[in-house]
């Protein structure tokens, strides 16, 4: 199935379920906001902020009046219903101290509940643009997974009753949070009417959907103009130089390298520690430094092969040193 042919169902089974839309009732997220951070001594405010959203005016908790967890409305109320990106920042004074962004969508006619975490083993975990803090390390923005939507929507709590909040919701402009980048996000209705017209788990088309609408992710993404580090998808490949038995391989060549070969050359009379040094250590890359066997022979009296042949003599009795000392 071509993208555009799945495009095209998925616009039609958006434009079969938009004309009910209108008969549902309240459509809103209840955004709750909890943290294994200790409040108010490491954590004291935490802000919400998103597409959509006046920055200048983003809902704003002091813990010291009331402590986690703490509970938003987001309520929706013309145009398309998502993608809704939206981010919590906590901080201890006025020092950024965690940060974790969702992206997420509202469900036409029911209230759905989301929870953010502000854990703290994302605390100073500063990610890039279009990653997030989970578990320690930055990530890409993953979609939301709703919990069950509840028909009556629930009274709208204010994050702080001092913030200038609408009835305790946010407004949002869904039609901002789509901006210009993002198709609608399917509601439940529609995913369903496009599950039985493709015959397909809903499932499968809740992943396609969420497949088509992410955006494209740099492997490795240049710093931005202001020097800041930016993350990428290469940041966390597995690297292979600290896997348990790569480590303990790379310490026995590193052993054998150094107190390996001086012991193996110890165990030389002279004239063979010396045929090796120049023969093989004294040698740089480029192929300079050391001696030849026919230098080696007039330094000694000999004949270029007796030279060979004391090299080979003493590089057999070294394989047998190194063996014994690995």
């Amino acid at each position: 199935m071509t993208r555009s042919f799945y495009l095209w169902l998925l616009a039609c089974a958006c434009a079969l379920c938009s004309a009910c839309v209108s008969e549902l009732g309240d459509t809103a997220i209840l955004l709750t906001i909890d943290s294994d951070l200790s409040v108010p001594d490491e954590l004291d405010r935490v802000t919400v902020e998103g597409a959509g959203f006046d920055t200048e005016s983003a809902p704003s908790a002091d813990l010291s009046v009331k402590p986690l967890p703490r509970s938003i409305t987001l309520r929706h109320e013309s145009g398309p219903y998502g993608p809704l990106e939206i981010t919590v920042t906590g901080y201890r004074g006025e020092q950024l101290l965690v940060q974790r962004t969702l992206r997420t969508a509202f469900v036409p006619g029911y209230v759905t509940s989301v929870l953010v975490q502000l854990t703290r083993a994302c605390a100073n975990v500063m990610c890039g643009t279009g990653l997030t803090c989970e578990e320690g390390t930055c990530r890409g923005v993953a979609q939301v997974v709703m919990d069950a939507p509840k028909p009556d929507a629930a009274t709208p709590t204010s994050m702080d009753a001092a913030t200038p909040l609408d009835a305790g919701s946010v407004k949002a402009d869904a039609a901002a949070a789509d901006g210009a980048t993002h198709r609608d996000t399917l509601s439940h209705g529609e995913v369903g009417a496009v599950a039985d017209r493709l015959n397909v788990k809903r499932e499968e088309v809740i992943e396609m959907e969420m497949r088509l609408s992410g955006g494209d992710v740099l492997l490795d993404p240049s710093p931005s103009d202001d020097g800041e580090q930016a993350y990428g998808p290469i940041a966390y490949l597995t690297d292979g130089s600290h896997e348990p038995t790569a480590m303990i391989e790379s310490h026995q060549r590193d052993v054998l390298a150094s107190d390996g070969i001086a012991a193996a050359l110890e165990g030389l009379d002279d004239r063979s520690r010396r045929i090796v040094e120049e023969r093989w250590l004294k040698v740089n890359d480029n192929g300079s430094g050391g001696m030849t066997l026919h230098e080696l022979a007039a330094v000694y009296g000999v004949s270029a092969e007796r030279i060979r042949q004391i090299e080979v003599a003493a590089m057999k009795k070294m394989r047998k040193t190194l063996a014994e000392f690995a």
